[in-house]
């Protein structure tokens, strides 16, 4: 599993995940499987509330699938996005990365009310 020079990197590509209905159990919208050979960079993600009278609790963690019990990270904890707003748990600012045999999962408090765009760069 050797990983990509993060420094002159062969090649890195802008890609988008889009999710329409954040589903109320955990979801992975974004893995990088065992033996991939790519680190995915997050860029941007944009959590928006599209139930124009409820606020949404959103739920955002990264599992590490390669230790016993798996690690978990947190991007957002039960973070609530009120009616018809937006919540941006990352940007570019920050540098999250996604490595191999590590999986990005999401979910709502509530069926239809999150819709979710993730950025990131596939990197090899």
């Amino acid at each position: 599993m050797p990983l990509p020079n993060l420094n002159s990197p062969t090649k890195v590509e802008g890609k988008n995940v889009l999710i329409a209905d954040v589903p109320t159990t955990a979801s992975g919208i974004l893995v990088n499987p065992s033996g991939s050979n790519l680190t995915l960079r997050l860029s941007s993600y944009y959590v928006s509330n599209i139930d124009g009278t409820n606020a949404c609790d959103v739920t955002s963690y990264i599992v590490g699938s390669g230790s016993t019990p798996a690690a978990t990270g947190y991007l957002a904890n039960t973070i609530s996005v009120p009616a018809d707003a937006s919540l941006l748990p990352l940007t570019k600012d920050s540098n999250i990365y996604i490595m191999e045999n590590q999986t990005l999962f999401v979910r709502a408090s509530a069926s239809g009310d999150l819709s979710v765009i993730l950025s990131y760069e596939q990197i090899s």
